[in-house]
């Protein structure tokens, strides 16, 4: 099951977090997968005290509403969240989010669900897409789209500037390694 929730982040929210991940000052993950090396902030790790104030209030809006769509599981946690920018002429082909991937040997068994909030929207290409599905998600800035994770979907090439909210939800508390740190 694909749910969208059209308007489900607000569009000041979404212009900040842009803004927070293109301040060349805020340092980008260094990662092993080709896509995303440098172009991902965890967002757990934001430094601007207002933003990540407003990232906690997201945090559990988000978790409420994964947990109301997917009723069926006793509790959802995020277990990871980046801010993501893709740059022109980039896509991801179909895969899965909870299994092993090629380029590391990081074990993704207990992402279960997955989500997508775009931050930004305006430009061509970038549709999230789900082959076995044959469904299309169009990126409007401040949609939410969940999904199970173990559904094939992929990213349609970008001919601009793309920002996503990426997060994925574990059903296992265990699991919970990047959620907003409380001071």
């Amino acid at each position: 099951m694909i749910y969208e929730v059209p308007n489900f982040i607000d569009g000041e929210l979404c212009d900040d977090l842009i803004k927070y991940h293109d301040n060349p000052n805020n340092v980008k993950r260094k990662m092993e997968h080709p896509i995303f090396n440098n172009r991902a902030i965890c967002a757990s790790e934001v430094q601007d005290p207002e933003i990540a104030s407003r990232l906690r209030v997201f945090e559990h809006k988000v978790t409420q509403i994964a947990s109301k769509l997917f009723y069926k599981e006793p509790f959802l946690f995020i277990e990871h969240w980046d801010i993501v920018h893709w740059e022109p002429g980039m896509s991801m082909e179909a895969h899965v989010d909870n299994g092993k991937f090629t380029y590391d040997d990081s074990n993704l068994s207990n992402r279960h669900y997955t989500a997508v909030c775009y931050l930004n929207d305006g430009y061509d290409g970038g549709e999230t897409f789900f082959p076995t599905e044959q469904k299309v998600c169009i990126p409007k800035k401040g949609k939410f789209v969940v999904f199970p994770s173990d559904l094939q979907h992929g990213v349609k090439e970008v001919f601009d500037h793309r920002y996503t909210l990426a997060i994925w939800f574990t059903r296992n508390e265990n699991a919970i390694h990047g959620g907003i740190q409380y001071a």
